[in-house]
Parts: structure tokens; sequence; C-alpha cells
């Protein structure tokens, strides 16, 4: 049995809630944010030399152990701040892979040309070094094809 909907829908209120956060306090919590967010700029840019280098990012890639946690003030801060910035990264780069498959859907390429690219795009495999082969056919994908997966005028 469906249940009733409610005759007047509920009422949503926010209040100002007391807090015991004094002027230390405070100052303890903007010193952590702005050391976070600098470690979340230099994480960044080392995931993104990892996808450039690998064509994958990496949360649990922590060379020495000791950068991240100086900038960020604890290694358990900069492991969270890591996984937080590789989740950010990979959601950026689904979209930039939904817009490139969009983009060619609607192109007016050779449907070879166009399955060849649908298949780097599913493959993730835009800047991976290695032939890449066609499943069905076992045909390597030429290596200007996967140039043009990475040219700016695939932009959506």
């Amino acid at each position: 049995m469906a249940r009733k909907r409610p005759e007047f829908p509920p009422v949503h209120r926010t209040d100002l809630l007391p807090s015991n956060l004094t002027a230390s306090k405070e100052g303890k919590v903007l010193d952590l944010l702005a050391h976070y967010r600098d470690g979340a700029s230099l994480l960044g840019r080392e995931q993104w030399r990892l996808f450039f280098e690998t064509g994958r990012f990496d949360k649990t890639h922590d060379v020495d152990k000791v950068t991240f946690a100086q900038a960020i003030g604890a290694a358990n801060r900069a492991q969270m701040c890591r996984f937080q910035v590789v989740g950010q990264l990979q959601g950026w780069v689904s979209n930039r892979a939904n817009d490139f498959r969009d983009t060619v859907t609607r192109s007016s390429l050779p449907s070879d040309t166009k399955h060849m690219l649908h298949v780097i795009n599913k493959m993730d495999a835009w800047f991976l070094r290695g032939d890449i082969a066609m499943k069905e056919t076992g045909e390597i994908i030429p290596v200007e094809r996967r140039f043009s997966c990475r040219s700016p005028s695939w932009r959506g």
C-alpha cells in the first residue's frame, strides 16, 4: 500500500547553534585549513604528474612519507587529503571522458575511426605508452589516433 503524502510539506528550520569555539581554537582551525589547502595543491601536482607518466592516478602513492606530512601537519592528514584529491581528479577526468565520447559520437568521422577513439576512451588509454589493440580484431590502434584523443580541440 502506497504511503499518503502529508497534506502540508514539512517545515525545515535552520537555527544558529552555540559553539565553544574560542579565538585560539578558531585560529588553529584556520591555520590547519591553510596547510591543508597548500598540501592539496602539492598533492594535486604530484597526481597529475603520475597521470601523465603512467596514465592513472594513485591514491596510495607516497614516495618519501615525509614531504606532504610536513606540509599538512601529520601523515594521516596527508593520506586523507590525497584520497580527496585523487577522488576529485578522477571525477574531473571522468567528466572529460564523457564529453569526449559525446563529441566523437556527434562527429562526422568514419565509423572505424570513431570505434578506435571509443576504445581508447573506454580503456582510459589516452596517455598509455604501449600499443593498444582492438579487442575483437587484435588490430593495433595507430599512434596518430591516440594523439588526436589528447588534442584540446576535443574539449566540450
